[in-house]
């Protein structure tokens, strides 16, 4: 029997990232200019201040330029229709330019939405395939998922076990709740031999250059003014009869609920908590001793292979966002996966609640900073 699976259910929010250390690894240049760094902040202020068209103006000479933040950010004005007259094309024609300039959450979103357009469309669906390897080799997490379901299931691509599981092994390495669970599923579907084969073609599917940027400059992110909603995998058995050492293809397609491309920022941080999670939070006691910190609610900033460089990561994100993250602990975690070595991850905290957590995340998104929200004593 062979499992299926499906994403269902829950939604990511992907936030706009603006920063000095992202700029210069997201638009593949050695250095950002100050003045570009600080029009891109200035539109992102401006921006959540309402002021559309005065984010426009700032953002619009580093669009003349060829900067893919800025390519990207513009074309959610278009899309969205904020200080400019809505136009669809415009708004992906700036968003195309923005993914081939590398920008890894351009990509996403990009092959997000060919993907969801029209499930008949397979020149659409392969150039989506497209987009989300060329952000899951730069270490995009939610790309690597989507690419271990396609490939676990046979969507779009050859079903190849192996391959999917060694994608969604990736993202989960990254601290993807959702894609730990997906795993943990595929397990029990692949014998020793291809979760060993797995593991060596893990190495190989990356470029480890371009992640280790990526984490260098705390990047995992999309625009806040998108705020694209992705949807979580839930696993969903629909056993399929198949010999264990070669399944059968199911031709079943996974069960997909379409993503919602557009929702308001001011949306965004009044999103309203599961009945499960409401019910955590009330149970969660408030953190107030040195004791409670791996008890309670927590984010987690990034992931290295050196403590020094988590460390020193720290006080890089703490001199960009003093108003989210002074004043909060933060512990380093050495964590060791097998054959993968040791990692050492970086978590702030604590939060008396999920929700407290996930409007803390949410900002420091917006603010072009990474996170994802531990549940106490994960």
């Amino acid at each position: 029997m062979l499992l299926r699976l499906a994403i269902l259910g829950m939604a990511f929010c992907s936030q706009v990232i603006l920063t000095e250390a992202v700029l210069a690894q997201e638009t593949g240049t050695s250095s950002a200019s100050s003045q570009d760094v600080s029009a891109l902040d200035i539109g992102r202020s401006l921006y959540f201040k309402g002021d559309y068209q005065g984010a426009y103006a700032a953002w619009q000479p580093l669009v003349d330029a060829g900067d893919a933040r800025a390519l990207y950010n513009m074309s959610t004005l278009y899309r969205r229709g904020l200080g400019v007259d809505a136009d669809a094309e415009r708004a992906l024609a700036l968003l195309t330019a923005s993914a081939e300039k590398g920008f890894v959450e351009a990509q996403y979103l990009l092959a997000s939405q060919q993907f969801e357009a029209d499930i008949t469309d397979e020149a659409a669906r392969q150039a989506a395939v497209r987009w989300w390897l060329a952000a899951a080799r730069q270490g995009h997490a939610l790309s690597q998922y989507r690419l271990g379901l396609l490939y676990w299931n046979g969507d779009a691509v050859a079903r190849d076990l192996v391959r999917g599981h060694a994608w969604m092994r990736l993202a989960a390495d990254q601290e993807m709740e959702e894609a730990q669970k997906a795993l943990a599923t595929m397990d029990r579907y692949i014998d020793a031999d291809q979760r060993s084969q797995s593991d060596r073609l893990a190495g190989r599917l990356v470029d480890r250059e371009a992640v280790a940027e990526r984490q260098a400059a705390a990047v995992e992110s999309a625009p806040a003014s998108a705020a694209v909603a992705t949807p979580a995998p839930t696993p969903t058995p629909t056993p399929t009869p198949a010999p264990a050492s070669a399944p059968a293809p199911s031709q079943e397609k996974p069960a997909m609920k379409k993503p919602v491309i557009e929702k308001p920022v001011e949306d965004v941080a009044a999103k309203e908590e599961s009945p499960r999670n409401a019910q955590e939070d009330t149970q969660t006691p408030s953190p107030t001793t040195e004791m409670d910190f791996a008890q309670s609610w927590r984010l987690q900033l990034v992931a290295l292979r050196q403590e020094a460089d988590v460390e020193a990561q720290w006080r890089r994100m703490l001199a960009d966002a003093p108003d989210l993250l002074g004043g909060l602990e933060h512990r380093i975690v050495a964590v060791t996966i097998a054959e993968r070595g040791t990692f050492y991850r970086l978590q702030a905290g604590p939060f008396a609640s999920r929700g407290d957590a996930d409007t803390r995340c949410r900002a420091l998104k917006a603010a072009g900073l990474a996170c994802f929200i531990l549940s106490p004593g994960r």
